[in-house]
């Protein structure tokens, strides 16, 4: 399966590199036991501007060698630009996240999920939110 991928407009010019990755925990009600995990990446670029990338909420997130992923999984229309997030509502990682999770969420939480994909110069990132996340 090819996934297409869209361009996820940001404010990246050039090359960027991960400088942080960030999981954050924390309650969202005592009675229900709910837990919310964000996710902060700090990214910068060769001119050393230093970009935060939030999603305040996150289903699953994972981080891979970019040169594992080069086997024409993902269909962006050309070249990869390393400055660029890419973002997809159809992706192998969605469905994987649906079935790993038998069946145990409410079919709302996959409703406008989005599959976040942000390749630096050494790093894949991909992250499955149903927040659009904040860039500064």
């Amino acid at each position: 399966m090819t996934t297409k991928l869209n361009t996820y407009p940001t404010i990246f010019d050039h090359s960027i590199y991960l400088r942080s990755l960030t999981m954050r925990s924390s309650y969202v009600s005592d009675n229900d036991h709910k837990n919310k995990e964000s996710l902060e990446i700090e990214i910068f670029t060769v001119k050393k501007e230093i970009y935060k990338i939030t999603f305040s909420s996150i289903e699953s997130y994972r981080v891979t060698n970019e040169s594992f992923l080069f086997s024409g999984k993902y269909d962006i229309g050309g070249e990869i630009n390393r400055s660029a997030m890419y973002v997809t509502q159809d992706s192998e990682y969605i469905t994987w996240l649906k079935n790993v999770s038998n069946n145990i969420y409410d079919e709302n939480i996959f409703k406008n999920i989005k599959h976040f994909l942000i390749f630096t110069n050494e790093e894949v990132i991909e992250i499955i939110s149903n927040d659009e996340p904040l860039v500064a």
